[in-house]
């Protein structure tokens, strides 16, 4: 018996329409194949014999799914992919991001159904297609199967960072929040959009411009269903879905001001901050991607850093311009670098 050899090649295309629900079971198999003429008998016979079969075994909370891998042909040796595909989409954006897991001999996958705050007891359907590669011959085996969403309730921007004793949400975990429109990275949607409550705030990252709607203001609510990332220690949302609030609940953002009563903790990233002082050192970033300064608000110093594309132009020309003793008034969010924290996406109110 010759080794089955596994190409781990995975097209994350997404989660899918809503189907009835009830049964956790799946409902079928499918193949098509593809062949170059002329073939061998040999290939004629793995033609009619090369299929995929998927065994399911779905949690019952839609945590997480379960898929043995298992080949009708194992006398042959051949190599396939698995690709997680989509039927329709829950949100009507084409596709939903979800967390896919081959394991390292090919022979299982672990599946993380959608998130979403919408549906109450309901499953998706969704599907698994494997292609199987012999010779000239490929063979698509498709296994179809229900899966529950996972529902979730909206929870305040300050639960990001205080659940689980302190240490913030678990990567991956999906959430669904509301807060505030704070800004952007003004020369970098993709890179960044913050929005805030009360004193806490979050990064939605990955955004494009048809993602959000025109005339954004600090008065615009949203309402993020998405999944929690964390980078290099900073807290993140991928959204899967952004809608605009007519009006909620939650409390208007709150500014954190820098001075020398200010201690910047986990809690505080993201936010948006004001901050006066006089610059102390200033590295202009010559040959590099960013300026990186050093203001002092007398007893203690807090470092900016303007990086040059995802700063609008006009802002890195003034902050280019700065030099020490200079005495300085801006806006900004609290991002993270190297453990640290600083000043991103900065804007100059005076110079």
């Amino acid at each position: 018996m010759k080794k089955i050899r596994s190409f781990l090649a995975i097209a994350l295309l997404g989660i899918v329409a809503l189907a009835g629900c009830g049964e956790t079971t799946d409902s079928s198999d499918s193949v098509s194949e593809t062949s170059t003429e002329p073939v061998s008998e040999l290939t004629m016979a793995a033609r009619e014999a090369v299929k995929l079969i998927l065994y399911p075994n779905i949690s019952t909370t839609g945590v997480t799914s379960d898929f043995d891998l298992i080949t009708e042909v194992v006398h042959l040796e051949y190599t396939f992919e698995v690709r997680y595909t989509a039927i329709n989409d829950l949100y009507e954006k084409g596709y939903t991001e979800t967390y896919v897991a081959i394991s390292e001999d090919g022979l299982k996958c672990l599946i993380t159904p959608p998130y979403s705050s919408e549906f109450d007891d309901e499953y998706v359907t969704s599907r698994i297609v494997a292609t199987l590669f012999y010779e000239d011959v490929s063979t698509e085996a498709t296994k179809n199967f229900n899966v529950r969403v996972n529902v979730l309730t909206v929870v305040a921007l300050s639960d990001l960072y205080s659940a689980n004793d302190g240490a913030g949400m678990t990567k991956g975990a999906g959430v669904v929040v509301e807060g505030y429109y704070l800004g952007e990275f003004t020369g970098n949607l993709y890179q960044g959009l913050f929005i805030g409550a009360g004193t806490s705030a979050v990064l939605l990252y990955g955004l494009e411009e048809d993602d959000l709607p025109e005339n954004l203001s600090t008065s615009t609510i949203f309402r993020v269903t998405g999944t929690i990332d964390i980078y290099y220690g900073l807290m993140e949302i991928k959204p899967d879905k952004i809608e605009v609030l007519e009006s909620s609940t939650i409390e208007a953002p709150v500014p954190l001001v820098l001075n020398d009563s200010t201690t910047i903790t986990f809690a505080d990233q993201n936010r948006l901050v004001n901050l006066t002082g006089t610059v102390t050192a200033t590295d202009k970033g010559t040959g590099h991607s960013g300026i990186t300064i050093t203001v002092s608000t007398g007893t203690k110093s807090f470092q900016v850093y303007v990086h040059k594309t995802n700063v609008a132009a006009d802002q890195v020309a003034l902050f280019t311009d700065v030099d020490v003793s200079d005495v300085i008034t801006l806006t900004g969010f609290v991002g993270i670098y190297s453990g640290n924290y600083q000043i991103v996406t900065p804007t100059m109110v005076t110079a």
